[in-house]
């Protein structure tokens, strides 16, 4: 992403994930032309993650672990939902996962299908797991 002319350089084209395009009423399971992207990519959204998530106490205490699933709504302009969860862990983690989730900037590149932007759930995984 260049940010000085705020405009998508290169991405790495995924050919067989399916993601969820919601038009109207119906959502459907199709392979997009390009994927919503977070601007900055991953790593982007692995730092946000990485340097301010926190294992909760009682989950650590109770030897609990796992993956929540975060899911938000990216409309065609690129803002995004409020986060929701898709798959629940533990209530602890959850919040952890949500709150986490909440400090990305909820700016994205849209979803492109036939060259136009769609609004499509995107599932951001987060993994509790002792080391």
């Amino acid at each position: 992403y260049d940010f000085t002319e705020n405009r998508l350089l290169y991405f790495k084209p995924e050919t067989e994930k399916k993601f969820p395009v919601i038009t109207g009423a119906d959502t459907i399971q199709t392979i997009l032309e390009r994927p919503p992207l977070y601007i900055g990519g991953s790593v982007a959204t692995g730092d946000v993650l990485v340097n301010n998530i926190h294992f909760p106490e009682d989950a650590i205490e109770n030897n609990i672990e796992g993956r929540v699933l975060i899911a938000f709504t990216i409309y065609p302009d690129g803002h995004a939902s409020a986060p929701w969860i898709r798959k629940s862990v533990h209530k602890s983690l959850d919040d952890e996962a949500l709150r986490v989730t909440n400090m990305l900037p909820a700016t994205w590149l849209p979803g492109l299908l036939d060259g136009k932007a769609v609004t499509t759930i995107f599932i951001l995984p987060i993994a509790f797991k002792f080391e």
